[in-house]
């Protein structure tokens, strides 16, 4: 998905901001980033939430089909 960092930059601010919004989007990824964005995820796409805890960092690492040929990724994630 084109700027799909963008997008989930919007949800962890909107999150972030809106404690209703982040308990729907722990309770029912989908549902909340459909209605969220005005977007359909096609049903073989699994979401999924993860809620860091203090103790613990989450890296996720991008599908091994967007490596390019000199090993970096199309991803526009970035590392904090």
């Amino acid at each position: 998905m084109a700027g799909s960092g963008v997008l989930v930059d919007h949800i962890r601010e909107r999150a972030m901001r809106d404690e209703s919004f982040r308990t729907s989007l722990i309770d029912d990824p989908r549902t909340t980033i459909e209605q969220e964005l005005g977007i359909t995820i096609p049903s073989d796409t699994t979401v999924t939430v993860i809620q860091e805890r203090p103790n613990e960092y989450c890296i996720v690492l991008p599908n091994g089909d967007e490596r390019t040929e000199s090993g970096d990724t199309d991803s526009d994630t970035e590392l904090y």
